[in-house]
């Protein structure tokens, strides 16, 4: 019997059918969290955030990694850069392991609530080497766009969940309440209030609902649903806030 053999099994699974749904999910994806909007043609369903846990323990891991490259610079070259790579190997398994967990979870929800999903149609996120710092950079990749997208998609689909990409013009400056835009209406990093009509909200959970008004005409009838003066004067708002 020849050595060295080796078998190549093909294993298929059936997909879901895709439907489309009445309800919309809108995602907002950036550095810190990953918002989520769930609205049906006359309320909002759920809004909730994922992914503070993944943003924070990055954070973590690149304080770890920047004292052990100073290390390895200065001090012992070979410790410090085993235990670099071994580092950086743990951190790529815990953002990916999250991810997919998270998508798992988003996807759960938007089955549960009978909604699409709508997400922003980001091109070229990652610029070219030196048009961001080295801290900006960090700071994006905390909650990695593409994969999150691959890993949404790639559950979506196999469980029949309708995906929409929409502009991602202007989302986190536009009012859901009165349209209004402009940067004005942020107070601050996450806190968002209206300059016109004083709505204000967490400014990525505000993102999360334009991007469902962009998806689906749903929205001009769920807007007098939201609620105004929601929000703590410090703008951190977090919590759960399905109605």
């Amino acid at each position: 019997m020849k050595r060295n053999l080796s078998f190549l099994a093909v294993i298929s699974k059936a997909m879901s059918k895709l439907t489309i749904k009445s309800n919309v999910m809108g995602i907002d994806i950036n550095s810190s969290k990953i918002a989520v909007s769930v609205i049906s043609p006359n309320k909002v369903l759920k809004q909730t955030y994922y992914g503070q846990d993944v943003s924070t323990r990055q954070f973590h891991f690149e304080e770890r990694r920047a004292k052990l490259q100073e290390y390895r610079d200065t001090v012992s070259r070979g410790k410090a850069g085993l235990k670099l790579k071994r580092l950086s190997g743990r951190q790529r398994n815990y953002v990916k392991t999250n991810l997919w967990e998270i998508a798992n979870r988003v996807v759960k929800l938007a089955k549960e609530l009978n909604a699409n999903i709508a997400i922003e149609r980001l091109r070229h996120l990652r610029k070219r080497k030196g048009e961001w710092g080295r801290k900006s950079q960090r700071k994006v990749n905390r909650i990695p766009y593409g994969f999150f997208r691959h890993a949404l998609k790639y559950v979506a689909n196999r469980e029949g969940v309708v995906i929409e990409e929409v502009k991602p013009n202007y989302t986190s400056q536009t009012c859901p309440k009165c349209g209004h835009v402009g940067k004005e209406n942020w107070k601050g990093y996450s806190y968002f209030k209206c300059v016109k009509c004083s709505y204000e909200a967490n400014r990525d959970g505000v993102a999360s609902l334009n991007i469902v008004e962009r998806a689906s005409q749903v929205a001009n009838s769920y807007t007098a649903q939201i609620p105004l003066g929601n929000a703590p004067v410090n703008g951190h708002v977090l919590k759960d806030e399905g109605c």
